[in-house]
């Protein structure tokens, strides 16, 4: 309950922000002069989540590759809303379910599904040499419903998966260096995600069903990263970060190119 009182606290201080003035010392992004910006981007990321499994606790690595296209306009010199559109694959290993007719193992084999969500950035200050925004993403992932036969038996049965998650960072962009074609960056972040895996099992007159709620480890984490304008109208960003947690660290890497029209 109180991180989701924080995340949702910084989402108000930025809308906050929106609404003020800009400070004299801040200034239009140079990429974008109109108020429109496309994104298409690629995204690797690991999550460790830990979910129930007969009454203790035991966790997973989850997977995924996200190909997203963000679409973002600017309210006010240095404010961006976006709304995110795109597809994922969702790689599950290691969930297990025993209360089905037949225990069952998830095993390699990613899950696709849809993507939703939205993002703002918001520019705090603006130096000549270091910058800082605020910045917050939240994406949700609804997999389609995968349908497979149960190998092994000697009447037919078949089992149905669908999971879901969402995932939401929030966190201040320090940017440095001088020059406007090339800006190196670092993004301190706080990580919040849950999910569900739903998993049903059909057997002849037998039927199960059974849930798994997932909760993401890692929450805190440091990213970093660069962007370089090709154009005036065209920019590339690489970013890539790391979330330590007491069962080791996960990962996240991303690249993306930026069009201002």
């Amino acid at each position: 309950m109180r991180k989701s009182r924080l995340v949702i606290l910084a989402f108000y201080l930025v809308i906050f922000y929106a609404l003020v003035p800009p400070a004299p010392s801040q200034v239009p992004d140079p990429l974008s002069p109109s108020g429109f910006q496309l994104e298409l981007g690629f995204e690797h990321f690991s999550q460790t989540i830990a979910w129930d499994d007969l009454d203790s606790e035991r966790t997973s690595k989850l997977t995924s590759e996200l190909a997203s296209l963000v679409l973002g306009y600017r309210i006010r010199p240095g404010f961006y809303l976006a709304a995110i559109v795109g597809f994922s694959s969702s790689n599950f290993d290691g969930l297990t379910f025993r209360h089905l007719p037949f225990s069952a193992v998830i095993e390699s084999g990613g899950t696709t599904g849809s993507l939703l969500g939205g993002q703002l950035s918001a520019a705090i200050f603006r130096g000549r040499a270091v910058g800082l925004d605020a910045f917050g993403q939240v994406i949700a992932f609804f997999g389609e419903t995968s349908t497979s036969e149960i190998a092994g038996l000697a009447v037919s049965g078949k089992s149905e998966a669908k999971p879901s998650w969402v995932r939401a960072t929030a966190g201040p962009v320090i940017r440095f260096g001088r020059s406007p074609g090339f800006k190196p960056y670092i993004y301190p972040n706080f990580r919040y995600f849950k999910g569900k895996y739903e998993f049903s099992e059909t057997v002849e007159s037998l039927k199960g069903e059974e849930k798994k709620d997932l909760t993401g480890q890692g929450q805190f984490g440091l990213s970093g990263g660069a962007e370089m304008a090709l154009s005036k109208k065209f920019s590339l960003r690489a970013e890539a970060g790391i979330y330590p947690h007491k069962d080791g660290n996960d990962y996240a890497m991303s690249v993306k190119m930026l069009f201002a029209f």
